[in-house]
């Protein structure tokens, strides 16, 4: 055997393989292509990359290995190696799996967190559970941080997670929650929509406990008041201080974890406290949309919406925003169906938030909605810029509206000889001269 052989076995056994695994002569030759193929074929994915630094070959294999690069191919490799058969690729992917678990602990262990290139853990659990069912060890694999993986994987694990009946909806929840600290390095907006909505939808999660999703992302500041509970009880341990206040969900969780395995316990908690309340801000509006569908009557839904506007004069967090922002959306989708003197009280208690994003809102449907002269000097005079530009904004937008309602306002810009752009001018004109 080859130098250049030795050294790339020598990472195989290292890296790759359980402990003292004996390799048989086919099982070598594997390994190597195995190797090769992962660095020539699976490295950068800049399309330029290859046209600047020319095609890697079997000469950039030992640099890769000494780089520390390797690791984060392999298992793109060998999901697609068709010199392996199902059960090596199956074989090798776990024990793969282990030992990079398994030197991750170690080295949190010693220096109290992890240095080493990441790998596309959840692209590798999407290959091993089309062929074998959830475990915990395969859970504990989807805990942990992952920057390689495309949106794809995320879900398609997410999806056979949801549909496991081995694991509580508390477990399927909690893991929902841990998503947006799973990959730091792109932004999670898509992935978790996508998440919010598999969720909510999902018949494998009982209709109260999805209702629990909602009532959690319309808690104001949940994961900084988990991450001061937490603080807390650290804090507290060891002396006879007082019991620390969780939401219900999050203690039932909590306890749900107990029952878990340590390094299971680990990962959930170390996602969870590190998720912070801005993380969610981009599906709070789709989960209040979501339960106000739910109710089965108008009278309910009246109800919820009276209940989620509730303190419109002050909102005290960025989350509790979206959740009046989405209920502010529903009363004008429903606002032919609802009293028009409920839907004009709502949204003038609207028009006087301390937000001007919420003030902006309420004024854009008071103008569709009422041809009153107040409303449009309330807008005009209002402190915010952004909020005496809703007139502009909203005559001038793609903004759904009948033309009567259009040319209304249309009027009321030129009357007031309100400042637009080169592009609005054109379209005022335009909308005047129909």
């Amino acid at each position: 055997m080859s130098n250049y052989e030795a050294k790339i076995i020598k990472y195989c056994g290292e890296r790759i393989l359980p402990r003292g695994y004996k390799i048989d002569a086919d099982l070598r030759r594997k390994l190597i292509t195995l190797v090769e193929d992962a660095v020539i074929n699976y490295g950068e994915n800049d399309s330029n990359f290859d046209e600047v630094f020319g095609p890697k070959g079997k000469e950039d294999v030992l640099p890769c290995i000494d780089a520390g690069t390797v690791d984060e191919r392999i298992c793109a490799a060998c999901a697609n190696a068709d010199y392996l058969t199902e059960e090596e690729k199956l074989f090798l992917l776990k024990s793969f799996l282990r030992r990079k678990t398994e030197a991750d602990r170690g080295m949190r262990e010693q220096i109290g967190f992890v240095w080493s290139p990441q790998i596309p853990y959840q692209s590798c659990v999407s290959y091993l559970l089309e062929h074998e069912p959830l475990t915990e060890e395969y859970l504990l694999y989807l805990l942990m941080k992952d920057s390689e993986s495309p949106n794809e994987s995320f879900i398609h694990n997410f999806q056979i997670l949801l549909n496991d009946r081995n694991l509580s909806d508390t477990v399927k929840i909690g893991y929902y929650l841990c998503l947006p600290n799973m990959d730091r390095r792109r932004d999670p907006t898509k992935r978790l929509k996508k998440a919010t909505s598999i969720l909510l939808d999902s018949e494998a999660v009982a209709k109260e406990n999805r209702v629990k999703v909602f009532e959690l992302l319309r808690e104001p500041d949940l994961f900084m008041q988990i991450r001061k509970g937490f603080e807390e009880l650290r804090k507290a341990e060891g002396t006879d201080a007082g019991e620390v206040y969780f939401t219900p969900f999050i203690e039932d969780l909590f306890q749900s974890l107990a029952e878990m395995p340590e390094e299971l316990q680990e990962g959930y908690l170390r996602n969870i406290l590190n998720v912070i309340d801005f993380d969610f801000n981009c599906v709070r509006r789709q989960a209040c949309d979501w339960y106000i569908s739910q109710l089965p009557t108008l009278e309910e839904k009246k109800e919820a919406i009276t209940r989620l506007i509730e303190n419109v004069d002050n909102v005290k967090s960025d989350g509790d925003k979206y959740i009046k922002m989405c209920a502010y959306d529903a009363l004008y989708s429903m606002s032919e169906e609802l009293d028009e003197d409920f839907v004009r009280q709502l949204l003038e208690l609207g028009s006087h938030s301390n937000l001007s994003d919420i003030r902006a809102q309420c004024y854009k449907y008071l103008l569709l909605l009422f041809d009153d002269t107040a409303y449009v000097e309330g807008c005009l005079n209002d402190t915010s810029k952004k909020v005496r530009g809703t007139v502009v904004r909203t005559a001038l937008s793609g903004t759904k509206m009948d033309s009567t309602t259009r040319l209304r306002l249309s009027k009321i810009i030129e009357e007031k000889k309100l400042k637009l752009t080169k592009k609005q001018k054109g379209r005022l004109k335009n909308l005047l001269e129909k």
